[in-house]
């Protein structure tokens, strides 16, 4: 669980926030990888691409919901958050499993 364990609202979501959280999920297992983010926004143009993955010999279940009523499930809340906090860098890969964000991999400084 996050330190901060406030919620974010769509409200508090940018576009281009919405379009990641978008893209997260459609996977269930696997990652996104590679996008520069600008100013604690992730730049999605082009759209980065996304790796699925088959875990082997398990049914997979049903992903868990993003929204409970307004508010963003914790995890894609703390992604969010930790993208926001670089200011300025990559997000080099972004890890999903079992729907959800899991662990994410960033470069600090320049987002070229």
């Amino acid at each position: 669980m996050s330190a901060n364990t406030q919620t974010l609202t769509k409200e508090d979501l940018s576009q281009s926030d919405l379009r990641l959280i978008e893209i997260m999920s459609r996977v269930h297992y696997g990652t996104i990888d590679s996008f520069p983010v600008q100013n604690g926004q992730p730049m999605l143009d082009p759209e980065p691409e996304i790796e699925l993955c088959e875990k082997i010999g398990m049914e997979i279940g049903q992903k868990p919901s993003i929204w409970n009523g307004k508010y963003l499930h914790p995890r894609f809340s703390d992604a969010i958050r930790l993208i926001r906090g670089m200011h300025n860098g990559r997000v080099t890969r972004i890890e999903i499993q079992e729907g959800l964000p899991f662990k994410i991999a960033k470069r600090p400084g320049s987002c070229r």
